[in-house]
């Protein structure tokens, strides 16, 4: 490989880091909101049941696995991207021709990260779903 060709080799890999980047960011967006609701599903599970408490509890589940499937998705997606640079900082390496798989890698990354947000959106209608119970906010 040609020295010359290295600031091209990195400007190339760089629209797939700003993806990974923006993947990270939303990963963090995602744990955060299932946390919450991990934290008010314990805190729900310490209290007498009632019909009320058990609605809740059965809606904070169910966002639990979908922020769970988005959280999936998105991983998939920046493992793809990760694939990704790998395979562009590999043609010139190797002299091989990755191009193809580069695209194939980067299209499966587009379309777990659409999974993702998809499922993102399906946890936010749940949570505007989900009753409100009779107790405080989970907040220490």
């Amino acid at each position: 490989m040609h020295v010359e060709l290295v600031p091209n080799l990195i400007a190339s890999a760089m629209a797939p880091v700003f993806l990974l980047a923006g993947i990270g960011g939303f990963l963090n967006v995602i744990a955060t909101r299932l946390a919450r609701a991990v934290d008010r599903w314990r805190a729900l599970s310490m209290i007498k049941d009632d019909d009320d408490l058990l609605a809740e509890r059965d809606g904070l589940r169910r966002r639990i696995v979908v922020a769970n499937l988005a959280t999936s998705l998105c991983v998939g997606s920046g493992l793809s991207v990760c694939v990704v640079i790998i395979l562009i900082y590999l043609n010139p390496l190797t002299e091989s021709d990755f191009g193809q798989a580069a695209g194939w890698a980067f299209v499966i990354a587009l379309v777990l990260l659409a999974g993702g947000l998809i499922a993102f959106l399906a946890e936010i209608r749940l949570a505007l779903k989900t009753p409100l119970g009779r107790l405080p906010p989970v907040h220490k």
